[in-house]
């Protein structure tokens, strides 16, 4: 059966916004109608804005917001106040202030998803489906990191700022309780006007036990979780298709994606279904249970 394209509107065009262009103008499933940026240059076939009072007349099923984070929470609440679904890159917002203030605004059923790009990866959540086979999760080591430029001075956001969300969405999936974050190394290089960051954490629970390490920095190529659970290990690696197992018993299960949607296509995949289906899928509540974590640490470092 013919389903109709879904209306969609794209909110900057700078690195992930172009991302999301080249999906979506290849795309049988959505209908790119309008793109928001800066510099109200011409793109065959579609209507460019240049603020968002402009698009108070338009009409879209779903927007995705790939602006700078400083402009996350004002174009969120204008959209939210229209009852739109919403994709949202992230940092969703800047601190638990702004979050609560999302949250209370998010009234409608239509579902705002944060662009955890690892929570959305077909892998991962081929990895997540084995989480009870190994048992109550004694430890985890959390490698993340990719060699970038992309940091300038002239942007102003740390990459540790920036990747710290995907960090600690993914510590969320194995640990629900009050966690406390001790900042063991932190190293800040300035390389070619770029930012380039170490930052290292160990994660402790309520009663001071350390249970978890994390590792990040923009120097090098990693993006690897390692789970020690009282009956198994799981072990994902995003950039090593050939390094993701589960280990129950001493017997290996290797898990394995190949030709799979990329994290952003089946982001974009799940919007569409929750979007026809009218379900109620809300990240927000993944947000909220880091957030506090993050404004520490973004004071820290």
């Amino acid at each position: 059966m013919f389903e109709k394209k879904l209306k969609i509107g794209l909110v900057g065009f700078g690195r992930f916004g172009k991302k999301y262009f080249n999906i979506l103008s290849k795309s049988n499933t959505f209908k790119l109608e309008f793109i928001l940026k800066k510099k109200n240059t011409l793109i065959k076939n579609l209507n460019i804005y240049s603020s968002l009072s402009k698009t108070k007349n338009v009409k879209s099923d779903g927007i995705i917001i790939a602006s700078s984070p400083e402009s996350h929470f004002k174009i969120s609440k204008y959209f939210l106040k229209k009852k739109i679904a919403i994709i949202l890159e992230k940092p969703a917002v800047l601190n638990l202030n702004q979050l609560k203030i999302i949250m209370k605004m998010k009234t409608s059923s239509a579902p705002l998803l944060i662009n955890h790009t690892d929570l959305y990866n077909p892998l991962f959540q081929k990895i997540q489906k084995h989480k009870s086979k190994i048992g109550v999760v004694k430890f985890l080591t959390i490698n993340f990191g990719k060699f970038d430029y992309q940091y300038t001075l002239k942007r102003g956001l740390l990459p540790a700022t920036d990747w710290l969300p995907h960090i600690l969405a993914t510590l969320t999936v194995f640990y629900n309780k009050n966690l406390k974050f001790r900042i063991t190394h932190k190293n800040l290089i300035i390389k070619r006007k770029c930012y380039f960051q170490e930052l290292y954490l160990d994660v402790l629970n309520s009663n001071n036990k350390l249970i978890s390490k994390i590792f990040f920095t923009n120097l090098k190529k990693n993006r690897s979780i390692e789970v020690s659970g009282t009956k198994g290990f799981l072990k994902y690696d995003a950039y090593n298709l050939s390094n993701n197992y589960v280990k129950i018993n001493n017997k290996i299960i290797k898990i394995n994606k190949l030709n799979s949607k990329t994290p952003m296509e089946n982001l974009l995949d799940i919007f569409a279904k929750s979007i026809r289906k009218n379900k109620k899928i809300n990240d927000l509540k993944v947000v909220l249970k880091y957030q506090k974590y993050l404004d520490k640490i973004n004071k820290d470092i």
